[in-house]
């Protein structure tokens, strides 16, 4: 039975299965994510050694969006569109052999320039740091940047299965890839201090690759060298790429500028913003984009029927479920931030002073939770009507007011203004994105002054109870453990309870008949 299943998962399937293991296989490498920056935060805490484990980190990170995700956007087109790739077929196998040596030739090119200008690249982006900050990332930088041809033929072979139709391997490595890291941040962090979560980050890279390399084979793949790019489908593959290393190169740009501004605060801020950053986008990764994505399908197949009409009303159904999903949750993170990073972070070298920092930046994270929610939808609205442009336009315009807020609002608030200038940028976005919509008569918005009373009351009866319960819990600021986490659960539990009693007695957002509404529209 597991040898079946194996085989299966290693083999075209349908699209429902296929469909079923990625979102298994996404919630497992999310959840292994998780866990693995709450073990960092437990091993390290907001300390020097993370301040330079994120500095360094950034750099083969930068280039690994750079590289891998151009060649998975242009690997896939290029075999679906061109061919149905099947064994022997001479035209795929010049195409990937010339594919592999010019990713092969690239990924190595970018580790020896790396490795020569490593402690200029640490400069350059962290202009802030020096002495053991600076040497630590350094090092790490050294030590991560041979792992760039593994990431990139990883993507490249993830891309070529794909375009068979088999998918399983593109969500195990990434579970790999979790699970060796972590992995790494408790055994050799443990042992050899941050410099093992380097080694680490390096281990799974090559530990993907070593299970994708028998993966391609049992498809009878053999990727050899050829030094050529004679090929019509390798040119048209470099005039792909062209857009996404343009826009992507933006995104990079926009990164690099805020790691110039955090390296300039003062110790543990650094890792103060990604610990609170990562919390703030677990409701994006963990309920938001699983609830838009089969609404895109939505959307889409509205769009492709012309019928503007349901396009609307399922923009307007997603906009209200959104709304009363993410505003208790920006909410609950923002009133309840002090015994969420206790409860969550603060064990190990995470002590009173980390969780003091960490809660304080996660108010300015959840203030542009809302806007990246619904951002995640409204691209969804252009996307279903093929609109790419005003979305990449959109996001040109987040990244200069992320810019600009950062050199506005770093030295009044500190590693805060850094946070809030995100938050600012993804309001921007996202209200650009709502307009454009206006202006084709597809209004995310519509006035519906029933929903705005009774979310609004139902808003505001649960954040009268959050108040309540974090005053009680700041009374006993000596409480941890059980009685902290059950004080913050019970809590939690009764907001909710009521938040959505409230909403459910008034009828403005029938949960449970929206949700079948979601599911019965897809087969539409």
């Amino acid at each position: 039975m597991v040898r079946g299943l194996l085989k299966r998962l290693h083999s075209p399937g349908s699209r429902s299965f296929s469909t079923i293991i990625l979102i298994i296989g996404s919630v497992i490498s999310k959840i292994f994510g998780i866990i693995r920056e709450f073990s960092m935060a437990a091993i390290f805490g907001t300390s020097l050694e993370t301040d330079s484990w994120l500095m360094a980190s950034i750099v083969p990170n930068l280039f690994y969006g750079l590289l891998t995700n151009t060649i998975t956007n242009v690997v896939i087109p290029v075999l679906s569109g061109h061919v149905q790739v099947v064994d022997n077929d001479v035209a795929a196998d010049v195409y990937l052999d010339e594919a592999f040596t010019w990713t092969l030739i690239i990924g190595l090119g970018m580790v020896a320039l790396g490795e020569v200008l490593s402690s200029h690249l640490i400069h350059w982006v962290a202009p802030g740091f020096y002495g053991e900050r600076y040497r630590l990332a350094v090092v790490m930088v050294r030590i991560m940047l041979p792992a760039m041809p593994f990431m990139a033929l990883g993507s490249l072979i993830n891309g070529i299965l794909q375009s068979r139709q088999i998918f399983a391997p593109s969500t195990v490595t990434p579970i790999i890839i979790n699970v060796f890291r972590l992995v790494g941040i408790v055994a050799l962090g443990l042992w050899i201090g941050i410099i093992g979560v380097a080694i680490g980050f390096l281990l799974a890279q090559m530990i993907q690759l070593a299970y994708l390399l028998p993966t391609l084979a049992a498809q009878k793949v053999r990727l050899r060298l050829r030094f050529s790019a004679s090929h019509p489908w390798t040119r048209q593959s470099v005039r792909l790429a062209a857009p996404f290393l343009a826009s992507h190169g933006a995104n990079v740009a926009g990164t690099i500028v805020d790691r110039i501004f955090a390296s300039t605060l003062a110790i543990g801020r650094i890792s103060a913003l990604n610990f609170s950053n990562v919390l703030s986008g677990l409701p994006l990764t963990l309920l938001i984009n699983p609830l838009v994505a089969p609404l895109y399908t939505q959307l889409s197949q509205a769009f492709n029927h012309h019928n503007r009409a349901q396009f609307q009303q399922k923009l307007q159904e997603g906009f209200e479920l959104v709304t009363v999903i993410i505003l208790p949750l920006a909410f609950g993170f923002a009133l309840l931030r002090v015994p969420i990073i206790r409860i969550l972070y603060q064990h190990g070298h995470f002590n009173v002073q980390s969780t003091a920092i960490t809660s304080h930046l996660l108010v300015f994270w959840a203030i542009g939770l809302p806007a990246q929610a619904l951002g995640t939808l409204f691209s969804r609205g252009l996307f279903a009507q093929r609109v790419t442009r005003v979305t990449a336009q959109m996001g040109m315009v987040a990244i200069a007011t992320n810019i600009a807020g950062d050199f506005f609002l770093i030295h009044p608030l500190g590693a805060a203004g850094l946070a809030l200038a995100t938050s600012l940028a993804a309001w921007c976005r996202t209200l650009g994105l709502a307009a454009w919509l206006f202006s084709r008569g597809a209004a995310p918005v519509r006035a519906r002054p029933r929903f705005i009373a009774m979310a609004g009351l139902a808003l505001a009866v649960y954040v009268a109870v959050l108040l309540a319960g974090d005053t009680l819990l700041r009374l006993n600021q000596h409480a941890f453990g059980a009685v902290l986490v059950l004080g913050t659960l019970f809590t939690v539990s009764l907001a909710l309870a009521l938040y959505l009693g409230i909403l459910q007695r008034s009828g403005v957002v029938p949960l449970l008949t929206q949700r079948h509404s979601l599911r019965s529209g897809g087969g539409a």
